[in-house]
């Protein structure tokens, strides 16, 4: 579902633009089940490189790039974060994913989210299952939903990805997932923060001027933008950079 020509989300790109004084791209990808993965994460990491490829000519500046998504697109953002260390690795200043998806598996999907009687087995199977082969397809199911391009979450490692702002709400059942991710980035001295708005569900974050927590989240969102035009902060926190950083004395 979905699609950059929504009026909500068209009016929150042209929003966060104006407030933050940033560029916002919004790039189109294929739906499932038409389509199906891989294409998507590749469609979208074609639009990242020509959008580093055309920074300048819009105006930007290729060294202050930031990626972000929301739910399924927050696995996408996350996937071309991994697909530019992977590969070209273009500066990126910081990934921003909002009540993401990144592990398929449903390793974290959390029942208690929704209902305290409600058991994870049941959720897969009426949430997951139906939605993982939407995207992936029926053969290989579980052996695609382990790539980490799918899951980002099951990278080998994540190490040199970009500085992260992950939301999640509590009434989301996919709350685990970004709160995994966030402790996978800090154990791979990545600098992470997780914020979970109590009292949110999934979609809450859509509702701007009607939701005083989605105003919030979405400040700030703002507010993480703009550090864009400050110097890129040096962390040296970090496990991955502490072990580094002290040699090990015996």
């Amino acid at each position: 579902m979905g699609g950059i020509d929504w009026v909500g989300l068209d009016a929150m790109f042209c929003a966060r633009a104006a407030e933050a004084g940033i560029i916002v791209i919004a790039g189109e990808h294929s739906l499932a089940p038409e389509v199906q993965y891989p294409a998507q994460p590749e469609q979208c990491w074609s639009i990242f490189e020509w959008a580093v490829g055309h920074a300048k000519a819009l105006g930007g500046d290729p060294a202050r790039l930031a990626i972000g998504g929301a739910s399924a697109g927050g696995n996408l953002a996350a996937a071309v974060a991994l697909m530019n260390r992977d590969r070209n690795q273009h500066p990126i200043r910081l990934q921003i994913l909002e009540v993401p998806t990144v592990d398929l598996r449903r390793k974290y999907l959390d029942p208690q989210a929704l209902s305290r009687i409600m058991s994870a087995s049941l959720l897969r199977l009426l949430m997951w299952r139906p939605l993982a082969r939407d995207y992936l397809g029926d053969r290989r199911l579980a052996e695609i939903s382990r790539q980490p391009y799918a899951s980002p979450l099951l990278a080998r490692n994540h190490a040199g990805l970009p500085p992260a702002l992950i939301l999640t709400a509590e009434f989301d059942p996919l709350r685990g997932d970004g709160e995994a991710y966030a402790r996978a980035l800090t154990a791979s001295g990545v600098p992470a923060t997780c914020v979970r708005y109590v009292g949110q569900s999934h979609g809450s974050g859509a509702y701007r001027n009607r939701n005083p927590a989605a105003d919030h989240a979405n400040r700030q969102v703002i507010a993480t933008l703009r550090t864009l035009h400050q110097p890129e902060s040096a962390y040296t926190y970090g496990p991955a950079q502490v072990a580094k950083a002290a040699p090990v004395t015996r």
